[in-house]
């Protein structure tokens, strides 16, 4: 796999130390200020509704694998219930199975399961690009065309959904792949409008059309050239889509794993 890469680096430790530590302060400051009683409440508010954003996920997506944290969180929320009401044995059976799919979860999170492929996205389709000239365009360039049966293009778009590769949304006649760095508002229903998102769009004909938002575009290292970008986007998505057909779902995951983007 070529190292070169195209993306400036993703600050991880910011990204997810930071939140992680200010959590663990704010958990502190409702311990002290608010009561040991009062802190385990929201301490079970807060896993149930985590895990109740997977089972948004699971139902949405159809990713079975979300279906390890929502059962670690709810477990958890348990076991916190159950230290206060229940016995020391049920208290003991539930942390071990909440031990259990923490473990499970923290493999689902190493193996990519459940990773949003933002960054893979848009690191391989920059990969076939040498020219770094005449910057960044807001209008969608045409990129080829597709000739599929409805029923391949709706089973291909379910699998990018499932595996955190694109939002599938149909409009009137037209397939819309949707490549958002935040896919939680997608999910919830809080947003369908697309037009300031990276985006992959067939119409009736089978025509492609892509756009790569401004946000995405200054990611890059440098200033690629922009119809050449989006052709290359446009491209490798009707290599997915050729793949697919193919029974090759495998073959699109490996590549994006071969990266081994953390976030």
């Amino acid at each position: 796999m070529e190292k070169a890469w195209r993306l400036k680096p993703a600050y991880w430790l910011v990204e997810i130390g930071f939140p992680v530590v200010l959590m663990t302060i704010v958990a502190g400051i409702i311990a002290i200020f608010a009561g040991e009683m009062n802190f385990r409440v929201i301490l079970v508010a807060l896993f149930i509704g985590m895990g109740l954003f997977h089972l948004i996920f699971l139902l949405r997506l159809g990713n079975p694998f979300h279906l390890v944290p929502m059962l670690f969180y709810l477990s958890g929320s348990a076991t916190f219930v159950s230290a206060q009401y229940a016995g020391k044995i049920i208290t003991t059976a539930l942390a071990a199975v909440s031990g259990g799919l923490f473990l499970l979860f923290m493999w689902v999170l190493i193996k990519r399961r459940i990773k949003w492929r933002y960054r893979e996205v848009l690191e391989l389709a920059a990969r076939s690009v040498r020219s770094a000239k005449d910057g960044y365009t807001d209008r969608p360039f045409p990129a080829g065309e597709i000739n599929v049966k409805p029923e391949q293009l709706e089973s291909f778009s379910t699998f990018l959904s499932k595996h955190g590769i694109a939002w599938s949304i149909m409009e009137n006649d037209k397939q819309v792949w949707v490549i958002p760095e935040n896919l939680l508002f997608y999910l919830l229903g809080l947003k369908k409008d697309y037009q300031n998102e990276t985006f992959v769009k067939t119409d009736e004909n089978g025509n492609l059309s892509v756009k790569i938002s401004q946000k995405s575009y200054r990611l890059y290292r440098q200033e690629y050239t922009f119809d050449h970008l989006n052709a290359a986007l446009g491209n490798l998505f009707i290599h997915f889509l050729h793949l697919h057909e193919k029974g090759k779902d495998k073959e699109i995951i490996r590549r994006m794993d071969d990266l081994q983007l953390l976030v």
